[in-house]
């Protein structure tokens, strides 16, 4: 028997490995419906379909190249006609940016459905700050996607946003579009808490992005005081070229290349403290991940990192791009172990309350349900 709700036609923008898929199984509890995406690259299936509770998930094999976004689209197109033959979908939802956002518009006007986009980034600063490289191509690409994305978005039904101020930092257009705000899917009632203190950990990638090389420069500031801390770089490989021209002789750092997720939340479990110096970061899923280990933070004051993480409260905050800072709020833990237990219980128990799975399907269906009503949205209020 298909659960009560809303029939909903999902729009994924990359392969759905175990994490995402999870996000889906419970969002199974408050709607009915589909949950299209590419598969992996390479993969030999043309196409494959299989169903968790009340969702179908239909994946096609993607192709590499320069019209990979124009095939998915019209796979997407050509899939969700085919389902919607018996019974429309009373919503689509584009989760991300561009290709998904244009092909959840086509199926919506195909199908008289509602229009709703999930929005996971700032997309001109995600431009501005995935490399250190700066050229005048590089700015426009990000004004003229930035601009591309205020005009699509304002054309949706309702969008999601991540943080409050998400909407008008992307267009001041947006600011009164029909929109709900809430944090993203975390499966923190998975993650038990660490009591091992090993390592200084930052995770993620792209690695300058997620300012890297800021926490390098603020480490060797303090590492001149405390010898014995190691500083552990977690990320892709394509980002440590950059990062070892930093390092000097005796620099106690590792530089480890991507882990598989539940060796990732391992690490996160182990670490001393974790580092989060990004440049641009709308809502990590390593900050909420660390918080219901249990794990003192020490992150940059940016775009939705405060909404989510409170200075003195569960984590200690720093100015972005100020290595300095960073450094001195790094020192400050090191030095005080009660200050580190203090912060991470805290981080644990508001990871517990207000990030599970129950308050986000929650959260879901009241929004989907906005949406059909035409109604603005509910912002999340996290204190």
């Amino acid at each position: 028997m298909s659960s009560p709700g809303p029939r909903v036609l999902f729009i994924v923008y990359s392969p759905l490995d175990d994490v995402r898929l999870q996000r889906f199984v419970e969002l199974s509890r408050c709607c009915r419906g589909d949950v299209i995406a590419p598969a992996g690259q390479g993969d030999e299936v043309t196409s494959s379909f299989h169903r968790i509770g009340s969702l179908g998930f239909h994946t096609w094999a993607s192709t590499p190249g320069r019209w990979r976004a124009a095939f998915n689209i019209m796979r997407s197109v050509r899939c969700a006609r085919r389902l919607a033959r018996n019974e429309q979908y009373d919503v689509v939802v584009a989760c991300g940016l561009f290709w998904t956002t244009i092909a959840g518009w086509l199926i919506a006007q195909l199908g008289g459905s509602r229009w709703l986009c999930e929005v996971p980034v700032l997309p001109r600063e995600i431009v501005r700050h995935r490399d250190p490289t700066r050229s005048w191509r590089k700015s426009f690409k990000g004004w003229w996607l930035g601009k591309c994305a205020g005009w699509l978005l304002a054309r949706t039904d309702h969008c999601k946003w991540i943080f409050p101020g998400q909407a008008s930092a992307i267009s001041p257009t947006l600011a009164s579009h029909h929109g709900s705000v809430f944090p993203d899917f975390v499966a923190v009632d998975a993650i038990a808490s660490g009591a091992e203190e090993d390592a200084i950990v930052l995770l993620g990638t792209p690695l300058y992005l997620k300012g890297a090389d800021l926490a390098i420069r603020a480490f060797q500031i303090v590492q001149k005081h405390l010898d014995a801390e190691r500083l552990q770089l977690i990320g892709s490989a394509q980002g440590f070229a950059l990062l070892r021209m930093q390092l000097r002789h005796g620099d106690a750092i590792e530089l480890i290349d991507y882990l598989p997720h539940p060796q990732a939340i391992e690490a996160l479990r182990r670490a001393k403290i974790v580092l989060i110096p990004s440049r641009t970061d709308a809502m990590p899923r390593v900050a909420v991940e660390a918080m219901a280990a249990g794990k003192p933070i020490v992150a940059s004051r940016v775009d939705g990192m405060a909404s989510y993480l409170h200075d003195e409260r569960n984590a200690l905050l720093a100015t972005s791009e100020d290595a300095d800072a960073l450094a001195a709020q790094l020192e400050r833990l090191l030095g005080d172990p009660a200050l580190r237990k203090r912060l991470g219980a805290q981080a644990r128990l508001d990871a517990l309350a207000h990030f599970g799975a129950a308050g986000y399907t929650k959260r879901y269906r009241r929004m989907l349900d906005d949406c059909l009503a035409d109604r603005p949205g509910q912002v999340f209020n996290y204190t």
